[in-house]
């Protein structure tokens, strides 16, 4: 279940507490995101998907030079 750390608002000042940009104090970083005072919690773009891994099988050529035939 997301935290109000995993909120795109929410800055850490320690490891409990944080602000929440959108409602201007305070909050504690582990409470649900369902009990959200204003309803603004926004999930952060995670940093780990920088990159999509490529899908396998989708290339036509099968590895000898020749395409692969239905």
């Amino acid at each position: 279940m997301p935290t109000c750390q995993d909120c795109r608002f929410y800055t850490a000042i320690d490891e409990i507490k944080g602000e929440c940009f959108s409602l201007g104090f305070e909050v504690r970083g582990k409470t649900d995101s369902k009990k959200c005072p204003e309803r603004a919690f926004r999930p952060n773009k995670s940093p780990k998907s920088k990159k999509k891994p490529e899908r396998q099988g989708t290339n036509m050529n099968n590895g000898s030079g020749t395409k692969k035939t239905r």
